[in-house]
């Protein structure tokens, strides 16, 4: 009998042990984001895994914790949307509202946050979700997640201080059919969860077909993911609408978006630019009987892809096309879709034309295209040449041209060999910089094109060799390491009261000279390298001096050397002309205005020895003047010469001409010195370059570093039939040189009748018309407001007139106002024009154009003769004038203080005296 009730003993206590095991388990679903924040209108789905841990078939009671109370979270029992979130809901693994699972067997449990319905900023939901067997034993047979950190804690969190992103692209044009993926990248510094567009509500939403946003169910702060949809192939076109895209816990981004098939309204041509440099149009038709307002031309984000011009504007007439002209760069590869927004009928639309825009550059590249600049001992240097693709290269062939002394090891890349698609090889070279000092030279990369047998090669790498860094606009400083150890250099520190005047040169862009120090690469023992600093024109400096610090350190553990090198920076205005004296300093026909004085050019009595300035520019660093002088500082100069902030020197090889020649007109094409581009234009009366005879008709080009000035496009007789007075690039740079003087055809490969003005196309080297009825006949003068191109000088009435530089073909229209010649033109930083020159209405020598009429100047000023002007683009300009007048003391230059015209240091006098040409530049000193 004992026995027996110990058995029955052992029995009961199994039983009620069963009994009490939990029923089911419940944990997070492994694709569930950790979510413990959202925003009153942002929602989100959670999912756990519920699985029957026990020995019997159970029944579940549904749902009996969740922890809310006013449906903030609700299960998701028959679909799949959850406000903008959409998920795969399949019924057969999904739980139902109530289920039935078998030992072993589980089921998803999806909840559907809704932060709308959670509560007000600040509420927390915390604990939960719990699940019960049914029938239940109270508190026995009912599961919560085990861990405390998988249980729902979700807190309402205030929209504005939610994490962001940015989707593109936006607007986005969807095309009936198709898919369309957006990237989302999170530019915040936290995790946003669950994004997704909400369709909802838009005319778009009928016709998607499906989204997938599991790429963004969990963004990673600065991470990006993809969002995809399909467009059914019936969908109409639809006008741009906006659909909002948001996290659960993030704020929302619009973004617009309509349907149209490729085509409908406009016709769109594509274009494949096979080679760095190679101009091509794409041509946008308008089909309908409607015009296009509103009219937008959109560019895929291309490296290196150039708009260079353009006709289409704001409005496409009914019928109408226009065009887009795109250049590639050496760096630019890949595809891309062309997208045209537009109204039509007061309706928006989006066309997106498919790969519209191919770029397949040349098979070889050399050091990405980016030149080498060798400065003060700058050695080694070295360069990588690539194989682009698509096709494997033969016989590689490796070529220097131009350096007397370079040493480079050939077996470093596979030379006379196969060069495989996309390999690429490293070239280091070094340069004797005392035998080979100021020289220019090119490095070639060629082989042939093992599929077509054709040969293919590159544009020249420049290699540059410069020792001197005695330049107007730029110094050095130069580090020598004369310890026993290598060391390593930081940044130089300029001072805050230089700040937007000096720039330390890491790169030759903007910078023509580049520092050869390293703040990443070790400066072995009694090695040396130079920082380069450039002075740069501030919107906000006067002319003048400022006065600061260039800091340079070494660290180099455990001390650290450290110099301070004082420095000046000067904004100083030049004058040309006539003129001997400058206020009471002693010049010749040359001197500047440091803002207190006036100073001469390369000592006391010094400049322009026996002739007039006449035009003055700044290329690479250093001011050039053009005239009708032979001798420059000592120097023999034919109507040409440098000052590079020390000393005068001659450009190239000497121009000649008739008597009485000279450069009149200077122009840079504002392309850094070295990048292969840069060219300083000049023109006037000059018929010769050196000993040919007839070789370069009035107009000549120099790249700034060669020993010879060339003709245009470097073609013998290339130019005009006159005197040129006048050049033009609008903009800081282009390909489009606007040419004024008094001649009557053009010459290049074929001679064109062109009156006065024409455009001179750097690329192409080729002349083209500019506008019909010109009314001028003689052009002194040219200038620009970006869009407008105003041409003034001679006529019988009206002495000026302007033209749009986007319809080359159009009509000019004249301006009125002036009675006699117009010699000079400028357009201030807020768009003011203003002109000088000989007449005497409405004012004497000066005017300036309002609503297509010159008119007098605030406070009615009289001048005199003006033949020059300039101003400082600051936000506050200054009118600068020179010529010859001399009322109130002006002496020749003056600049406008209010309604009067103020002298500029005593002026500039002498026989004779005349003020030709004005510039303002900045230089820099340091010691």
């Amino acid at each position: 009998m004992r026995y027996l009730l110990s058995i029955s003993i052992i029995l009961v206590n199994l039983f009620f042990s069963v009994a009490h095991a939990r029923v089911f388990q419940i944990q997070p679903n492994e694709n569930s984001p950790p979510l413990t924040q959202i925003v009153p209108n942002g929602y989100a789905v959670l999912g756990y895994d519920v699985e029957n841990v026990g020995l019997d078939p159970y029944n579940s009671a549904g749902l009996v914790d969740i922890p809310t109370g006013n449906n903030g979270i609700t299960q998701m029992t028959n679909s799949s949307q959850c406000g903008n979130v959409n998920v795969d809901f399949d019924p057969s693994t999904n739980c139902a509202a109530s289920f039935a699972l078998s030992p072993g067997q589980q089921c998803t449990l999806l909840l559907c946050v809704s932060g709308a319905n959670i509560g007000p900023e600040g509420t927390n939901v915390a604990a939960g979700p719990t699940v019960c067997a049914n029938p239940d034993v109270p508190g026995m047979n009912c599961a919560t997640p085990a861990l405390v950190t998988d249980r729902i804690n979700i807190s309402v969190i205030n929209p504005s201080t939610a994490p962001n992103f940015t989707v593109s692209p936006s607007p986005a044009a969807l095309v009936p059919g198709t898919e369309i993926t957006w990237i989302v990248t999170n530019s915040s510094s936290q995790i946003i969860y669950q994004i997704a567009p909400n369709f909802t509500g838009t005319p778009i939403g009928p016709y998607v077909v499906d989204s997938n946003t599991q790429e963004c169910t969990q963004l990673a702060a600065g991470s990006q993911c993809n969002i995809t949809a399909n467009i059914s192939a019936s969908a109409p076109t639809l006008p741009l609408a906006t659909v909002n895209f948001a996290g659960a816990n993030s704020q929302i981004v619009p973004v617009q978006m309509s349907v149209s098939a490729v085509d409908e309204i406009l016709t769109i041509t594509g274009v494949t630019l096979s080679m760095p440099g190679l101009q091509q149009s794409i041509v946008i038709t308008n089909n309908s009987s409607f015009s296009l307002s509103d009219f937008e031309v959109i560019l895929p984000s291309i490296p290196g892809l150039q708009q260079i011009t353009t006709t289409c504007s704001i409005t496409l007439a009914a019928a109408g096309n226009c065009y887009v002209t795109l250049q590639a760069s050496e760096a630019s590869f890949g595809q891309g879709n062309l997208m045209v927004t537009y109204m039509i009928e007061n309706e928006p639309g989006i066309e997106l034309a498919h790969n519209a825009i191919i770029i397949s550059p040349t098979n070889i590249q050399v050091n990405g295209g980016n030149d080498i600049k060798l400065a003060l001992e700058a050695n080694p240097q070295s360069f990588t040449i690539v194989n682009t693709g698509p096709f494997d290269l033969q016989d590689l062939q490796i070529e220097f041209t131009g350096l007397a002394n370079v040493i480079f090891d050939p077996s470093a890349c596979p030379v006379g060999q196969a060069f495989p698609d996309l390999n690429q090889c490293t070239i280091v070279f070094t340069v004797n910089t005392v035998t080979d000092e100021s020289a220019v030279a090119t490095v070639g990369a060629e082989g042939t094109n093992g599929s077509t047998n054709q040969q293919v090669s590159l544009s020249d790498l420049t290699i540059a060799v410069a020792n001197n860094f005695n330049h107007l606009q730029y110094k050095a400083i130069e580090i020598t390491n004369d310890t026993s150890a290598a060391v390593i250099l930081t940044s130089p520190t300029i001072s805050n009261s230089l700040a937007n005047e000096v720039v330390l040169c890491t790169s030759l862009t903007p910078c023509d000279y580049n520092s050869t120090c390293s703040t990443t690469s070790p400066l072995g023992t009694n090695a040396s390298c130079n920082w380069v600093f450039q002075s740069i024109a501030s919107p906000t400096q006067t002319l003048g001096s400022t006065a600061g610090t260039i800091t340079v350190e070494v660290t180099q553990i455990p001390t650290i050397w450290q110099a301070e090198f004082p420095v000046t920076q000067i904004t100083q205005l030049y004058a040309t002309g006539t003129f001997t004296t400058a206020g009471t300093t002693s010049v010749s026909n040359i001197a500047a205005w440091n803002g207190s004085s006036w100073v001469a050019l390369g000592g006391t009595g010094t400049g322009l020895l026996n002739g007039t300035g006449r035009a003055l520019e700044i290329f690479g660093g250093d001011l050039y003047v053009g005239g009708s002088f032979t001798v420059a500082g000592g120097v023999n100069a034919n109507y040409i010469a440098n000052w590079n902030g020390n000393v005068w020197s001659a450009v190239g090889n000497q121009l000649l001409g008739p008597a009485a020649a000279g450069v009149f007109a200077l122009e840079s094409n504002g392309q850094p010195i070295y990048s292969g581009n840069s060219l300083l234009y000049m023109g006037g009366s000059f018929t010769q370059i050196g000993s040919t005879a007839s070789n370069a008709l009035r107009l000549a080009q120099w790249n700034g570093t060669g020993l010879q000035i060339e003709p245009l496009a470097n073609s013998t007789g290339y130019g005009v039939n006159n005197i040129v007075y006048s050049l033009l690039f609008p903009g800081s740079s282009g390909n489009s040189l606007y040419v004024g003087g008094t001649f009557t055809s053009t010459i290049a490969a074929a001679t064109t009748v062109i009156d006065y003005i024409s455009i001179w196309n750097t690329t192409t080297n080729a002349w083209s018309t500019f506008g019909t009825t010109f009314p001028l006949t003689q052009v002194n003068a040219l200038n620009n407001n970006g869009t407008l191109i105003y041409a003034a000088g001679v006529n019988t009435t009206n002495r000026s007139a302007s033209l749009s530089s986007t319809t080359p073909a159009g009509t000019w229209t004249q301006n009125t106002g002036a009675n006699n010649t117009i010699e000079a033109l400028i357009v201030d930083s807020n768009a003011n024009v203003f002109a000088g020159g000989i007449f005497s209405s409405p004012t004497t020598g000066i005017a300036q154009l309002q609503a297509g009429i010159w008119a007098a100047l605030s406070g009615n000023p009289n001048l005199g003769t003006v033949y020059s002007l300039y101003s400082f683009p600051t936000a506050s300009p200054t009118l600068y004038a020179g010529g010859t007048f001399g009322a109130g003391s002006l002496n020749n230059i003056a600049y406008k203080a209010g309604a009067v015209w103020v002298p500029l240091g005593g002026g500039l006098t002498g026989t004779g005296s005349v003020v030709n040409a004005l510039l303002i530049a900045p230089s820099l000193t340091i010691q």
